[in-house]
């Protein structure tokens, strides 16, 4: 049986559908099937796809370009972060562990600070345990406040931008602190110049940054109070400095023709700062001692890691400065027996008494004061290296003024600084002193301390441990540091120097950006 096909089609069919329909009798049915899909795809448009590639591995830690990095290089730790945060990205222990053989093997920060605690421990297996122990040497590139090692402290600043901040450095600048521990440290005026300036070479050659400014941190403790003047206490690791600050310059002394102290050797009338090399390291040594010379502990000794950080827990939990320090040992029997109390009630108290990680017991009583008498009496306990001077004036009728604005504004910062009790011993003395010189009664005189235990807003441990970099990265939050016309390389006001400056005047030219905020 055979189709048959009509060859005409009913009148009902509109136009479009005749169009659309294949004429049988001229090519076969599936001819122009064909004929039609390949004009279909001739007028269609194909999307062109993207070339195949492999799968791109995203960063967590992508680079940015904030504009300006914070870095305030610390005896005891580096803290660094970007301009106009809160709070330092990342704080790390200074300490180097430096590999025997490979440099590629060296570490830094608290993998450094690891391996030390495993190569200090006294158990001989443990130690051939840990691999890397035995081979690295570790060292502090920071010593007072002042870098010992440009070779080690490159490298350790090398790690803090690549591997902690990936940053790009071309389009990031550079806030540092230096501490003014180096005018005492260094042998000359001339050496300390040299040491700026090798610093700044390497921050220009070696890291390429665009501008580069060096900061005091005691100015920038005051910054982060929301003050410009003042007098300015750090109390840190290694050492304890201050300074008169007004306006936001640094006083080094009254006749000051340059913006950086022209000699070393000033006499004691013209000295507006002072320095002492010692801080919360020495303070814990100290304490130590102590604990192991009182009879009642047995000839106790302190050699692991483990028991001297218990130690420095202890002094930061149970240390305190007495108000009047004769009378606090008058109340204490000495020297310690047997049957001698510890406790100013005459009797042995279990608080008093102190569980060392080992179980061992160990008693203290006088030492929790007697170790915080150094900053005021260091004479007392025969410290080597201390060197301090105190805040006078040639004349003090013509500095009146000055002396009410330092006077009224005394500000303490840094770890060491929460002890208990420095609000009060340091109060009493200032007033004293100042009683004494002008001789009048301690009640006419005007002094007012801003210590963590008075100041509402400076209660945070961390803001007090980290004030100088808060106030440094809210000086590098300023629209001169994050606007910089990077054609002219110019800031709007003078006071970071530019690369252009470096390629120009050389590293020298730093000594005039110093101490100009």
């Amino acid at each position: 049986m055979s189709l048959h096909f009509p060859s005409a089609l009913p009148d009902n069919f509109s136009s479009q559908h005749k169009a659309s329909t294949p004429d049988y009798h001229t090519l076969s049915w599936y001819q122009q099937e064909i004929q039609s899909e390949t004009v279909r795809q001739q007028n269609k448009t194909i999307p062109t796809l993207p070339p195949k590639t492999s799968p791109r591995r995203v960063n967590k830690h992508p680079v940015t370009n904030h504009g300006c990095i914070v870095l305030d290089n610390g005896t005891e730790n580096i803290k660094i972060g970007l301009s106009g945060t809160d709070f330092p990205q990342f704080i790390i222990p200074t300490i180097i562990g430096k590999h025997q053989k490979y440099a590629h093997y060296n570490t830094y920060g608290e993998d450094a600070l690891h391996a030390q605690r495993e190569a200090s421990s006294t158990s001989q297996k443990r130690r051939s345990e840990t691999n890397p122990s035995p081979n690295y040497q570790f060292i502090c590139p920071i010593e007072k406040g002042v870098v010992i090692s440009i070779e080690e402290m490159e490298n350790f600043w090398n790690h803090l931008f690549k591997d902690k901040m990936r940053v790009n450095l071309r389009e990031n600048g550079v806030v540092m602190n230096e501490n003014i521990s180096i005018y005492h440290s260094l042998e000359s005026i001339g050496a300390v110049e040299k040491y700026r300036e090798d610093l700044t070479q390497l921050m220009f050659e070696k890291f390429e940054i665009p501008f580069l400014y060096m900061a005091i941190p005691q100015v920038m403790s005051l910054y982060s109070k929301g003050k410009t003047s003042g007098f300015c206490v750090d109390m840190g690791h290694s050492l304890t400095s201050g300074i008169s600050v007004l306006d936001g310059i640094a006083y080094f002394q009254e006749n000051q023709s340059n913006s950086y102290p022209t000699s070393l050797t000033l006499s004691p009338s013209e000295k507006t700062y002072f320095n002492i090399n010692i801080g919360g390291r020495e303070l814990s040594e100290h304490f130590s001692k102590l604990i192991q010379d009182n009879p009642l502990n047995n000839n106790l000794r302190i050699s692991t890691s483990a028991e001297r950080e218990f130690i420095e827990g202890l002094k930061k939990r149970s240390c305190y400065l007495a108000t009047d320090f004769s009378k606090e040992v008058a109340k204490y029997p000495s020297p310690y027996d047997d049957q001698a109390a510890i406790s100013p009630r005459g009797q042995l108290l279990e608080d008093d008494a102190f569980q060392l990680p080992d179980g061992k017991t160990i008693w203290i009583g006088k030492e929790k004061f007697v170790c915080c008498e150094m900053f005021f009496q260091p004479s007392l306990y025969n410290l080597s290296n201390v060197h301090s001077s105190s805040t006078t004036y040639k004349n003090e009728e013509d500095y009146i003024p000055i002396q009410e604005t330092l006077l009224g504004n005394i500000h303490v910062f840094g770890g060491t600084s929460l002890m208990k009790g420095l609000e009060n011993r340091l109060l009493r003395d200032v007033k004293r002193e100042l009683a004494l010189r002008k001789r009048i009664s301690v009640s006419q005189t005007k002094v007012k301390v801003f210590s963590p235990d008075s100041s509402s807003t400076c209660a945070s441990t961390c803001d007090l441990e980290n004030s100088a970099w808060i106030g440094s990265s809210i000086l590098s939050s300023f629209n001169d540091f994050l606007n910089m016309d990077q054609d002219s390389s110019q800031f709007s006001h003078n006071f970071a120097m530019t690369r252009r400056v470096y390629e120009e005047e050389g590293a020298q030219a730093i000594h005039k950006y110093y101490n100009t905020c």
